[in-house]
């Protein structure tokens, strides 16, 4: 069940969580395939729905959703304390200049590594930011035709934060440049953003021990880290860049530390799914 921030943070750091929906409309009416109980409290009711994934109440691993809740804020404090100690942080200060350049440009300009179908686009315009550039990463052809056509040649009228040309794509993450960036219009950048493949680290793959981040898939993750650290060095034209990036958290120790020090030490939040969605 979806939780609500219960207070604002500074510029850049994370905000804590709290439940309100049980309170509002009761326990959860359907039991999830890996829970049988609310995402952000204890709230549980089971039903008929149960059985027909053939498990027993008995067979569902206990999952503390108070506890978890409670670790995840204490988390969160750690990280926004990190991050005020992290000098690549961006500082309230940074974030106003950022959004200033955005508002005289008309625009965020947005780089999304393994776009996928464009979800970022989505998120950001349904939270009311205006974008003047969308440059979508992505090999997938098949991807990139959803996110075309979900927002490709925008109506004004249907989306009033985005720009009608705001599209730009991309197939290949491990050639972006500076200079392809500029020559699709893309400079400089305001959020760099990735959410590279997990499944050479996830714990879902029996094998993923085996592979780790030197795979072929999540290596690409090197790549991001180099295209961040290159925007960095090439000045941006003297504006902040923000980063964001997600992914699993990886299934080996050696893999999480890979993870952590690709990005030089930049404070990371890890989080738990199951307290936002039916997911461990």
């Amino acid at each position: 069940m979806p939780p609500v921030s219960r207070r604002s943070a500074l510029g850049g750091a994370s905000a804590r969580w709290s439940c309100f929906h049980c309170a509002v409309s009761g326990p959860p009416k359907t039991p999830a395939w890996s829970m049988h109980a609310c995402g952000a409290c204890r709230a549980v009711r089971l039903d008929g729905r149960l059985q027909h994934l053939a498990l027993a109440p008995e067979d569902v691993r206990p999952f503390d959703h108070a506890a978890e809740l409670s670790a995840l804020n204490e988390r969160i404090e750690v990280a926004n304390a990190a991050q005020r100690a992290s000098s690549p942080s961006l500082d309230a200060e940074a974030l106003a200049r950022l959004a200033r350049d955005g508002e005289r440009r008309n625009g965020l300009t947005v780089v999304s590594v393994c776009d996928g179908k464009g979800t970022l686009l989505g998120i950001l315009l349904n939270a009311g930011v205006r974008v003047r550039r969308y440059v979508s990463v992505e090999c997938d052809e098949h991807a990139r035709r959803v996110c075309r056509a979900h927002y490709g040649g925008a109506d004004y009228a249907a989306r009033p934060h985005l720009a009608p040309d705001a599209l730009r794509f991309v197939a290949d993450a491990t050639a972006l440049s500076v200079a392809q960036l500029r020559g699709c219009d893309a400079w400089p950048v305001h959020l760099l953003a990735g959410s590279t493949p997990c499944d050479d680290i996830s714990g879902c793959n029996e094998r993923a021990s085996q592979l780790g981040m030197q795979a072929e898939h999540s290596r690409l993750l090197y790549d991001f880290a180099t295209l961040f650290r290159t925007l960095l060095a090439a000045g941006n034209d003297g504006v902040p860049l923000a980063l964001f990036y997600e992914n699993v958290v990886p299934a080996s120790t050696r893999d999480r530390h890979a993870l952590r020090s690709a990005f030089d030490g930049l404070p990371v939040l890890e989080s738990e799914g199951a307290i936002f969605e039916a997911a461990r």
